[in-house]
């Protein structure tokens, strides 16, 4: 960041009372070239009428007198006064682009008049804090919001109570959000409060023939088929994550602490820009190649091993799942090549099952078949395919909103695997500890499919030839 900047963010601080008003002006403009300066650092794949698009189509799907309502994620307490880094609910980023907490969205199934402006959706966050923004860096204004998101109107946090009661008033249906925790515990009574069931009693309560309905199915059916500019965020999550397993196979040697090939994976990841991991990342030695989501990564890796890395980099919120399965001495033995070349035809098959219209089952079975047909069926013990995008499992397929049919713009995943642990009683002992697991992202094309995650090989010779190779 260069002193000019930083001298401009200093200024842009300041509250307006305490500038010159002949200031006001060049204010105004220094504040939008710094919020654009931002959004195209943080996501420089959507722009507002994109997400004025999408409120469209959620919108299309709300009864007129209805509206949706969505809340932010709540900020996860580490212990004492410190917080887990902070990630938004992928509905509200999807439907406003805002990463901060305190985030609130109305969307409203028809307009109203607001101050003599016709609103469809409103936007409200918390109030700018001139001191958070000097320690932190994370406050937003109205205007920022509003420059990130097209909102019609963004109205502080304070006044969503006030909102809600007035227009609920008159509004016969409402969609909302879920509850995150949707109960808590409460341990001294042996008791569970369930907070998202009685807010709803509540609402029925006070307002008398209004009806409460969940608004993920909603937003779920529109995330299933990724835009254009997703799919573009999709495939810059798959670079960097490609680029990362590479300089992991690179660094790999025998003795080498799973968690320091992580440590080579994801600071690949955010020096390449990704913002975070899109999930905690596998890296599964040995005995651990077996755990499909073994995620401690504690172990040290010994001569002979297989590992399995199950990984994804997140960028402007979209992350990428792909699975590599090596050597960690950079040979096969026999019986791991054996399996490692099940897998991969087992993959292939499947891959060139994809196209629109088939129903995932079919995909599933295309790859399945080759496994079972090699004699290693029980070992096969989750499903091929899921879908990817702003959370790692996506909306899509038998999830919410989609069906089972496969459409053209879905991006999934297709990963078949091996897993055979020590004491499998019906196999020679060759293949114990013995996990294969090979994934790619995938994007559903009109006319059959594309693999996005190309950058890092996957028959067995490269593999090979990339492990501990510096060059």
């Amino acid at each position: 960041m260069t002193r000019r900047y930083m001298h401009h963010r200093a200024e842009l601080q300041m509250s307006p009372r305490r500038l010159p008003s002949k200031c006001l002006r060049a204010r105004t403009v220094l504040l939008a070239a710094v919020v654009a300066a931002q959004v195209l650092h943080a996501g420089v794949h959507f722009t507002p009428d994109e997400y004025r698009s999408r409120r469209d189509a959620l919108r299309a799907r709300i009864d007129t007198v209805g509206l949706a309502v969505l809340a932010s994620a709540e900020t996860a307490l580490r212990s004492g006064d410190v917080s887990y880094p902070y990630r938004q609910s992928s509905d509200l980023l999807y439907l406003a682009g805002i990463t901060r907490p305190g985030t609130f969205l109305v969307v409203l199934g028809s307009p109203i008049d607001l101050g003599g402006r016709n609103v469809r959706d409103l936007l409200f966050i918390p109030p700018y804090s001139e001191m958070r923004a000097r320690i932190t860096g994370e406050a937003m204004t109205l205007q920022e919001a509003t420059t990130v998101s097209g909102a019609d109107t963004v109205l502080e946090n304070g006044g969503l109570g006030a909102f809600l009661a007035k227009i609920l008033a008159v509004k016969r249906v409402l969609y909302h959000s879920a509850f995150q925790p949707p109960f808590v515990v409460d341990w001294l009574n042996n008791r569970i409060l369930f907070i998202e069931r009685d807010a709803e009693k509540m609402l029925k309560e006070k307002f008398p023939g209004l009806a409460v309905k969940p608004v993920s199915p909603l937003v779920a059916s529109l995330r299933v088929v990724k835009s254009h500019n997703e799919v573009a965020a999709v495939e810059e999550a798959a670079r960097v994550t490609c680029d990362g397993v590479m300089a992991l196979l690179r660094a790999a040697h025998p003795g080498v602490f799973e968690y320091e090939l992580q440590a080579v994976l994801e600071s690949t990841f955010r020096r390449e820009g990704a913002q975070r991991t899109g999930f905690p990342s596998i890296i599964g030695s040995g005995p651990n190649s077996t755990r499909v989501h073994y995620d401690a990564n504690t172990r040290r890796t010994q001569k002979g091993d297989v590992i399995v890395v199950d990984i994804g980099a997140e960028v402007d919120g979209y992350t990428a799942d792909v699975t590599r399965t090596f050597p960690v001495d950079g040979h096969f033995t026999a019986a791991q090549r054996k399996l490692y070349t099940i897998v991969l035809e087992a993959q292939k098959a499947a891959i060139a099952a994809v196209k629109p219209g088939v129903h995932i089952r079919a995909v599933d079975k295309a790859g399945r078949d080759v496994i079972d047909r090699a004699g290693f069926k029980k070992y096969l013990t989750h499903f091929l395919s899921h879908s990817v995008g702003l959370d790692v499992h996506d909306p899509g397929l038998t999830g919410m909103g989609a069906g089972d049919s496969l459409r053209a713009g879905m991006v999934i995943t297709i990963e078949p695997g091996i897993y055979i642990p020590a004491g499998a009683d019906d196999v020679d002992l060759s293949y114990w500890d013995t996990g294969i697991r090979i994934e790619d992202d995938v994007l559903v094309t009109p006319d059959g499919c594309r693999v996005l995650t190309t950058g890092v090989p996957k028959e067995a010779e490269e593999i090979e030839s990339l492990v501990g190779n510096s060059d």
